[in-house]
């Protein structure tokens, strides 16, 4: 019984530091740079390796230490990419290229929508 409550507690410390290891902002640029890639990219190989880097940078987020009111919003915006991508990554892997970049600009819609409502106007702050 102690060894799985070390063994416990050793988890949960390592998965506290993997998520400090991380910051939003490097994390989402890294988000950023290889969506961008994908998009650009011109041959199979090249977008199913930038998609599967761009899945462990979604995934890293995941981790990440957000604010308490805005958690629940970022989680939902993740959770979407997240879906997006693994769509794309399935057109990839069916040697839909193009069809799988088609896809992936979904991406950049939700960051123009979830990046709207993480920067509150300044008229709702003063209004409400």
């Amino acid at each position: 019984m102690k060894k799985i409550f070390v063994l416990l507690c050793c988890l949960l410390a390592s998965s506290h530091l993997y998520a400090e290891k991380y910051d939003i902002g490097q994390t989402m640029k890294s988000m950023k740079g290889e969506f961008l890639l994908s998009i650009r990219a011109k041959d199979l190989p090249s977008i199913k390796t930038h998609l599967a880097e761009l899945k462990q940078w979604v995934d890293i987020a995941h981790t990440l230490r957000f604010p308490e009111e805005k958690k629940a919003l970022f989680l939902q915006g993740l959770n979407k990419v997240a879906v997006v991508v693994d769509e794309a990554q399935a057109q990839a892997d069916a040697g839909q290229m193009k069809q799988a970049q088609e896809t992936l600009k979904q991406v950049d819609d939700l960051r123009v929508e979830y990046h709207d409502q993480r920067n509150e106007s300044i008229w709702k702050r003063f209004f409400g």
